[in-house]
């Protein structure tokens, strides 16, 4: 733990920005926004291959307005909302056409759009069940220790 900074999973990319840190664990959309605030940093994937992850947009059974929440999906997977979000965030767009309305900068980023072969050697991120307590355990534990 001597060599641990911080565990920072709010603003990950400050650290980098400021310069107090040069190594860490970011998300591509953290170092999208570090390399934008001009932090000299580049994304480096394991070679077995880097964890995968999807945030999703989901509408409950019991929504009170599942056609405004139809409206909402829609709107924000939509050609310009998807290209602004990239743009803003940093996380990739799945909307080809979006894709195609960015700049190379973005599209050219491994950062961001990661190569085929770094991609197949990635693997999901697991639901790892009860195993949570254990792991949350060690994790608490571990940002304590001084």
């Amino acid at each position: 733990r001597p060599n641990v900074l911080s565990f920072n999973s709010d603003n990950p990319a400050n650290s980098f920005i400021s310069g107090e840190v040069e190594v860490g664990q970011l998300w591509n959309g953290s170092v999208r926004i570090a390399k934008k605030e001009k932090a000299p940093l580049n994304m480096v994937f394991p070679k077995e291959g880097p964890v995968l992850w999807v945030d999703t947009l989901a509408i409950p059974a019991t929504a009170k307005n599942s056609e405004g929440a139809h409206k909402l999906i829609n709107y924000m997977l939509g050609k310009k909302t998807a290209e602004k979000l990239t743009l803003a965030i940093g996380y990739p767009t799945s909307n080809i056409e979006a894709k195609k309305a960015l700049p190379k900068e973005i599209t050219e980023d491994p950062a961001i759009y990661p190569s085929a072969d770094i991609l197949k050697n990635s693997h999901w991120q697991d639901d790892v069940g009860d195993a949570i307590q254990f792991y949350e355990q060690y994790y608490q534990e571990l940002k304590a220790a001084k």
